[in-house]
Formats: structure tokens, C-alpha cells, sequence
């Protein structure tokens, strides 16, 4: 499954930019159905009974399947934008007063309790991440705008993966000075302890 997993998210970028640079956005929009309903199938593969989000999803595969071929040029482009307001809409809320921001729950999943040092530096990465999200939002948007189709994608399925990833690494080297008595692993080491992370408790 995890090989299924890693293949999907290799090819969605691929399939999704060809797509449009073939001038076949329906093809993309088509993809997007089906992997939107994969959960669904699944679940009915393993006899379990389908949860709520999996059911949404299997219409709104329905939906894009019934109009994609009318719409694809116009519906291809929301599918980055929920995301990127969702990251950014999670990321914030959870900053608000009585809750406990995003990179502060993956740090007591990894080191248990934490001091308050490290509480307040995770605070402020969450808001950082916060900001980055809001930023890709509003350059998604601008894109889908203004931009050709193909500017587009090349922002969203390549260049997006490449500012994320640095984004990524910058936001461990910042940890690193800020936090040289806490942060004395390596960034695989970093990496190693996120893939044991329960993501579940993530999005409590």
C-alpha cells in the first residue's frame, strides 16, 4: 500500500501538468476523480464500513466526472487552492489562544514534554508556516488568474514541491541556531522521526 501511495503522489504532479500542456485538462480532471475515490474503494475492499469524509469525497468524484469535460479548464485550477487554504486555515487556527499550534504537537509527538523555549520557537514556526501557506495561496490564485494554464502548472505541480521542501529545510536549520540544546540530531534523524509520528494526533 505504502508503495501504491508513493507511486500516486509521484505521478499526480506528472499526469496533472501533461495533461494540460497536451491541452486535455479533462484527462486531469478525470484523474483527480479517481483518486478521490480511492478511499472509497478501499474501504469497501477491506469489507469496513466507509467513513463520512470518504463518502464526500466519492461525490465529489461524481461531480468533477459529471462536468469535467465542459469545465476542465476552470475546475482545474481549485483543486491547489483548497489545499493551500486548508494548510493555511489549520495552521492558523490552531494558534488560537486555548489550542496548541501545529509544530508544537509534532514536537511533543516526538520528545514528549517540552520546555517552554522550545514552546515558544514552535509557536512561531507554526505562524511562519502559517504566513508561507497564505503566500502560495494568493500566488495559486494570482496564477489561475491571470497567468496561462501551463504557467500554472508548472507552479503548482513542480515548483510548489521544490519551495515547500525549502521551506522545509530552512524552518530545521532556523531550529537548529535557535535551539542548539534542544536540536542536537540530524535532519534525517529529523525525518526519520516524523515518519513514526501518528498524524492522527496531528490533526486533533
Amino acid at each position: 500500500m505504502s508503495l501504491f501511495l508513493t507511486l500516486l503522489l509521484v505521478s499526480y504532479p506528472l499526469v496533472i501538468h501533461f495533461s494540460i500542456h497536451a491541452g486535455r485538462a479533462d484527462i486531469a480532471i478525470y484523474f483527480i476523480a479517481a483518486v478521490l475515490l480511492l478511499p472509497l474503494v478501499f474501504s469497501l475492499f477491506r469489507l469496513r464500513r466507509p467513513a463520512l469524509w470518504m463518502v464526500m469525497m466519492s461525490a465529489l468524484s461524481v461531480i468533477l466526472t459529471v462536468l469535467g469535460y465542459n469545465y476542465a479548464s476552470s475546475m482545474i485550477v481549485i483543486p491547489p487552492i483548497l489545499i493551500f487554504s486548508s494548510l493555511f486555515l489549520f495552521f492558523g487556527y490552531s494558534l488560537r489562544a486555548e489550542g496548541t499550534p501545529v509544530i508544537t504537537r509534532f514536537a511533543e509527538l516526538i520528545l514528549g514534554d517540552v520546555e517552554p523555549d522550545v514552546r515558544a520557537y514552535t509557536r512561531k514556526a507554526t505562524m511562519a508556516w502559517m504566513v508561507f501557506f497564505l503566500t502560495m495561496l494568493l500566488i495559486s490564485i494570482i496564477l489561475a488568474w491571470w497567468a496561462p494554464l501551463e504557467v500554472w502548472s508548472w507552479f503548482t505541480n513542480f515548483l510548489a514541491y521544490v519551495l515547500i521542501g525549502v521551506m522545509f529545510i530552512t524552518e530545521f536549520a532556523v531550529r537548529r541556531y535557535c535551539l542548539p540544546h534542544h536540536v542536537d540530531y540530524s535532519f534525517l534523524e529529523f525525518l526519520r522521526n516524523l515518519r513514526r509520528v501518528d498524524y492522527r494526533h496531528v490533526i486533533k
